[in-house]
């Protein structure tokens, strides 16, 4: 296969990955058409420099980076709770504090250390109260049910839900290129559905045929004791998915290729840069999608050089405008519907996970715990946090992050040996 080709198939995996988040958050924070197709150019722009860098300097693996699904899961709490700029202020300002934290974590050598805190039982908690969490928004705006909604959209949710059953099918049990390309199948089918059915469809206007992505399009980051608190403890948790990406790569690539500690630091500072960058131009925060492991088996495809040319095309691709106005004009509801799959396989990974290793007692008590608690904040009416503090609303309104901090104390307090 020549390296067009090849370069090709990972330009439309990095598109596919990154497609239906701004979609997603847009339609959550009430963005204009303009607005959201500024950020899927911005979040294009950061995909390409956070995946180049990694690759360059990073991880050196064939392994894309793309929106974190615990950053996902933060935008949509706290989008529930207050839908507005100054929030937006505040969750950029998170961005940079786990940034920080990424970078020194790697830097000083740190990252490679703390394998011993992100065990199976702590990884398997996260993708399983994440799955949780983001599923019951998800199938909300796969139905187009929201908190103003005067009717039912049948039409368009018997719409919505054929492009999920048939994601998640392809997901499973498709072959080839239709397996590897699920998603971005899902889209383009769902897309052309709602066309066909006369959904309603806003054309976005653009003033340039070239430029930039712009810069604090969210404005300057705002900093408080909540927002530091919540950033450092989100590094904390991001560190999981760096481990949990790079050692799913490695099963599935040449032993000569395979990535050690020295590769696990450098790409930890380089996802603190990454975050970085996706403060200055507001996006979602970045990290190492761990999908790309399935990709990479599918397709064979583990050289780096073809997946750098990629990202420089996506790149280049995000500075015109006219294909980012395009692009935004998705249908919110197929891209939920498109994204909703992952989540069964996350819970499925989360499960899998867990069972790596005996389940006695302890393990078993700690997990059920964490999940209980974590869900259990979840099913709490977000609006009872407003009138706290901020640092009360970032940890404890997020069922996620309680999880997960209650998992990393029980499983460090609770050693193996009291029992």
């Amino acid at each position: 296969m020549s390296y067009s080709l090849r370069s090709l198939q990972w330009f439309i995996f990095l598109i596919a990955n990154g497609l239906a988040v701004p979609i997603v958050i847009g339609q959550l924070y009430h963005l204009s058409p303009i607005e959201v197709a500024e950020f899927i150019q911005r979040t294009f722009f950061v995909i390409g420099i956070s995946t180049f860098l990694q690759v360059a300097f990073g991880h050196r693996l064939p392994l894309i980076d793309g929106p974190a699904g615990i950053w996902l899961g933060v935008f949509v709490v706290m989008g529930q709770i207050a839908a507005n700029k100054n929030t937006l202020h505040s969750l950029t300002g998170m961005l940079a504090v786990a940034g920080i934290v990424l970078m020194i974590f790697g830097f000083t050598g740190l990252l490679s250390k703390m394998l011993v805190i992100f065990t199976s039982l702590v990884t398997s908690t996260f993708l399983v109260l994440l799955s949780l969490q983001l599923s019951g928004v998800f199938l909300k705006g796969m139905l187009g049910i929201t908190s103003d909604i005067t009717y039912f959209p049948l039409k368009e949710a018997a719409v919505a839900f054929f492009i999920f059953v048939l994601v998640f099918v392809l997901s499973m049990w498709g072959k080839g290129w239709m397996k590897t390309y699920n998603v971005l199948i899902g889209i383009a089918l769902g897309w052309i559905c709602f066309l066909i059915i006369g959904a309603p469809n806003k054309a976005v206007g653009t003033h340039a045929f070239f430029s930039i992505p712009q810069v604090f399009a969210w404005g300057i980051p705002q900093f408080d004791l909540g927002g530091i608190v919540s950033g450092i403890l989100i590094g904390l948790v991001l560190m999981s998915n760096t481990v949990a990406s790079i050692t799913a790569l490695n099963q599935v690539i040449p032993k000569e290729q395979r990535a050690d500690k020295k590769e696990l630091n450098q790409s930890g500072w380089i996802g603190g840069i990454s975050h970085l960058v996706s403060t200055i131009f507001s996006t979602i925060g970045m990290v190492s999608l761990t999908v790309t492991a399935g990709f990479v088996k599918t397709t064979n495809q583990t050289k780096t050089n073809v997946l750098k040319i990629a990202c420089i095309a996506l790149v280049i691709l995000s500075c015109f405008p006219p294909i980012m106005s395009l692009l935004s004009q998705l249908p919110s509801q197929i891209a939920y519907a498109a994204i909703l799959p992952s989540f069964a396989q996350m819970f499925a990974i989360g499960i899998r996970t867990l069972l790596n290793e005996k389940l006695d007692d302890r393990r078993v008590t700690i997990f059920s715990l964490s999940v209980s608690l974590g869900i259990g904040i979840m099913f709490l009416p977000l609006p009872i946090f407003q009138k706290f503090p901020s640092v009360v609303q970032y940890i404890f309104g997020n069922g996620l992050l309680v999880g997960v901090i209650i998992v990393i104390l029980l499983d460090q307090l609770w050693r193996k040996k009291i029992m």
